[in-house]
């Protein structure tokens, strides 16, 4: 869920940032859980986990706790992408830029910057969904430039995430194969 309150994170109530915990985090691992193990069950399926641009740009004054919660999605998502892969079950993390919502339009207006070149430059919601439904089963995630950044910012990210995350993958599976893992028993 988005957050329009950008006061610094130890000056908001412990309780919203509760809200945004339970909402980006818990939900969503929820949800994850529930639907996408019967998914795997039926070795089919496919899942879009929407988390933002922000999750991607971490430190900034005002949206630290946002920025969290969204960087938690998209890893979520990408972790899943990979465990899943082997059962036929496509998932993608998305980073989405700032859209054309009735939402977005009505805190910018509160914000006072609602000017028609700002709201013209937020990306529409339906190419959003089209680029994200064309890039289901074919990447771990989908990340968009934010506004006003150069277009290749999203895909140069998108790469050397997705190079990192095969890297991992790689090492991860040398140190702890995974048919080792299988045949162990919990606690020995």
């Amino acid at each position: 869920g988005a957050d329009l309150d950008f006061r610094p994170i130890l000056d908001r109530p412990l309780e919203t940032l509760h809200s945004l915990v339970n909402f980006n985090v818990i939900t969503v691992t929820t949800a994850s859980y529930f639907f996408l193990r019967a998914m795997r069950s039926r070795n089919r399926g496919g899942a879009v986990i929407m988390s933002s641009v922000s999750g991607l740009v971490g430190g900034q004054p005002g949206s630290g706790m946002y920025s969290a919660t969204k960087a938690f999605e998209l890893t979520l998502a990408e972790s899943l992408h990979c465990e899943l892969r082997p059962h036929n079950v496509d998932v993608i993390g998305v980073a989405a830029p700032p859209m054309s919502t009735p939402a977005a339009v009505r805190a910018l207006q509160a914000a006072g910057t609602a000017s028609p070149q700002i709201i013209s430059a937020l990306y529409k919601p339906a190419d959003v969904v089209r680029t994200v439904l064309s890039m289901l089963g074919k990447s771990p995630s989908c990340i968009f430039d934010f506004v006003g950044v150069e277009t290749e910012l999203g895909a140069v990210t998108a790469s050397a995430r997705h190079r990192r995350m095969r890297a991992v993958e790689t090492s991860v599976a040398k140190m702890f194969p995974p048919e080792k893992l299988a045949s162990e028993k919990p606690g020995k």
